[in-house]
This record gives structure tokens, sequence and C-alpha cells, in this order.
């Protein structure tokens, strides 16, 4: 009888144990979404350092920061594709995609793009540099363009190239 009940207690405690975890990564998950109602920006409040520094949502929860589904797209609407391309010595234009930086697509629309449509100097140095290694072939020029689609009753057609940007060095 009596190794009944240690039996029962430790299955008791286990119970215990494993929904005491569970709670408490629900609650985390639960704080860690909702930090923002963290008052620390208010005068009223005195304990600003007990509201959370977390980093930016892409770094700590990717998924909160995800649109699980695409929004509706409508017929008329462009739809914008922008590439990259540079310019040999001998005026050859070829293209730069993620898998030659050796990065994501996501990373390459969202840092390498943006960051050479901005001139910043360090982060076309480094993609150029990387190109360069690569195929032993020297830039002289990068440009950005848009490659838009348009949604239409009958599918989605191409629209017309743009040049967005253009740096030669």
């Amino acid at each position: 009888m009596e190794s009944l009940n240690k039996k029962t207690d430790n299955t008791t405690l286990t119970k215990l144990s494993i929904s005491t975890l569970i709670v408490g990564t629900i609650g985390l998950q639960f704080a860690v979404a909702l930090f923002w109602l963290c008052p620390k920006n208010h005068p009223a409040f005195s304990s600003r350092n007990l509201c959370p520094a977390l980093p930016a949502d892409p770094t700590f929860f990717p998924f909160l920061d995800y649109p699980m589904y695409a929004t509706a797209r409508y017929e008329g609407v462009q739809i914008d594709e922008k590439f990259l391309y540079g310019f040999l010595e001998s005026g050859t234009k070829v293209p730069i995609t993620d898998e030659e930086l050796e990065i994501s697509r996501y990373q390459f629309l969202t840092k390498v793009i943006p960051r050479v449509q901005e001139k910043n100097d360090k982060a076309i140095e480094y993609y150029v540099g990387i190109y360069e290694k690569k195929y032993h072939k020297k830039l002289v020029k990068l440009q950005v363009e848009n490659h838009p689609r348009v949604i239409t009753r009958n599918g989605i057609k191409p629209g017309e190239k743009q040049v967005i940007f253009e740096l030669s060095f």
C-alpha cells in the first residue's frame, strides 16, 4: 500500500512539474507577444527597468512578424519585382542574385537592394567584393531594375521594365 502511495505521489509531482512548465512557457509567449503593453515610456511608471528590452521582431520571434496569408491582389494591380545587375568592364550586363552572394532571397530583397539604393558604400563594396572574388571579374556599375507584373483578367502579364537606380564606380 505504501509503495502505491509513493508511485501516486511521484506521478502527481511529475504532472505538476510538466503543467508548471507548460503554463510558464505559455505565459512567456504571451509576455513576449504583448510586451508593447509595458508602460516604460509613461512618466508615472517608476520601475522602467522591469520592462523587457527585446530585440526587433525578426530577431527574436520571426513567426510573429510573418504574414500567414497573402493579402488580396485585384485586377490592374502591379506587383514589383526588383533585380540587381552588374556591368563588367567589357560592358556586359550580368545578373547578381542571392545565390551568387550566398544569402537568402529575403535578405537579398530586404538588405542588399535597399543598401545599394541608399548608396551605402560599405555594403556595396562588400557585395561587389563577394561577386568579384567568386567570378574573378571586375564590376564597374550596378543597376537595380523593376520588372513589374500586372494582374489582368487573363492572368499575370509582364509590365514595362524600369531602371530604378544606377551607380558607377
